[in-house]
């Protein structure tokens, strides 16, 4: 396998929220995680999204 190797301690977390604001509208977060002894790293993405 190539690429970087996590350590076999590290914690890998992730969240997601959806929040419908009526019904043409939704609002949307994502976080995710990855903390190990030797890095860190964090990433978030967000939006808005129109339905119709």
């Amino acid at each position: 396998m190539a690429g970087a190797q996590p350590n076999a301690d590290s914690l890998v977390v992730g969240a997601g929220l959806e929040l419908e604001h009526g019904r043409l509208v939704r609002l949307y977060g994502q976080f995710d995680g990855d903390v190990a002894d030797n890095a860190r790293g964090v990433s978030g993405t967000g939006g808005v999204r129109l339905v119709w």
